[in-house]
């Protein structure tokens, strides 16, 4: 079967561009102006940009001045130099915990969103469902086969991104601190692992679930269940928190505006709006 992948060039992404394909959702909460710089890590792009387009006023919007799509690392270190107000980021990551305490800075790290991590496996195995416990056991090499579990006679080949990556180290969270080794496929980028995988019958990789949803997927891969429960169950295990991290001392009234409103339960309603996918992907 030909390959078909679901890719959305993240230009489309753009709030208040002609042509995006954000979905507009309606608040109470507005900012009329905001000189403020938001650095925004891939997998969560398309929520920010929703939340942005419904909360700012068009003629505030500057492209790459008040939203843009940065690596967890280098969002850190923009922050640490003052060259951004507010990264949008999941936290854990060494990288940018060491970047932070380098500096010195009073940052403020809090919590808005939890995410769940996405398994991935090529569509042509029959496996549909793995535990925690599995997963760990697969990626610490004492599971190697994907009989062991149900599949076919076949070894299996564990993917994973660099380490510093977001992504990454919401997954290494997930399976107790498991370093990327010279066991496991690297791979640099996420569309790469989630191509890798669709290529490779005895593949599997992880991903958050809305890029996967929203940004980037391929239909020779499948989303599986684990310990018995869907990635949209609120019971899902595999998840990670989704902060705002900024400067404690920053100056500027809207960012401190902003940030309070993020927390807010009419801000988690519309949060939880953008984060419904737009497409199935099985």
């Amino acid at each position: 079967m030909e390959k078909t992948i679901l890719k959305v060039d993240a230009r489309q992404f753009i709030p208040f561009r002609d042509g995006n394909i954000l979905r507009n959702h309606q608040t109470d909460f507005h900012l009329d102006e905001a000189s403020l710089r938001i650095d925004v890590v891939s997998a969560f792009w398309p929520f920010m940009a929703e939340v942005t387009q419904a909360i700012l006023e068009p003629t505030a919007f500057t492209e790459m001045q008040w939203l843009k799509r940065i690596a967890t690392s280098i969002g850190c270190q923009e922050l640490a130099e003052g060259k951004t107000d507010l990264l949008i980021g999941n936290d854990g990551n060494e990288i940018l915990n060491h970047q932070l305490e380098q500096t010195g800075l009073p940052t403020v790290k809090e919590k808005i969103w939890t995410e769940p991590i996405a398994i991935l496996l090529n569509k042509d195995n029959p496996v549909n469902n793995l535990t925690v416990s599995q997963i760990q056991d697969i990626y610490f090499g004492r599971i190697s086969n994907w009989s062991e579990l149900g599949g076919k006679q076949q070894p299996i080949h564990t993917y994973q991104l660099e380490r510093g990556n977001g992504s990454q180290t919401a997954f290494e969270k997930n399976v107790k601190r498991n370093h990327i080794d010279e066991n496991h496929h690297e791979i640099h980028t996420m569309p790469d692992i989630i191509d890798d995988v669709a290529k490779d019958s005895s593949g599997i990789c992880y991903t958050f679930w809305s890029y996967y949803t929203r940004m980037y997927a391929n239909t020779q891969t499948h989303m599986i269940a684990v310990d018995g429960t869907a990635v949209t169950d609120p019971c899902y295990p595999l998840k990670d928190d989704l902060y705002m991290i900024y400067r404690k001392d920053h100056p500027n009234a809207n960012l401190h505006r902003l940030t309070s409103w993020l927390k807010s339960a009419k801000a988690q309603e519309l949060i939880a709006a953008c984060y419904q996918p737009e497409r199935t992907v099985e």
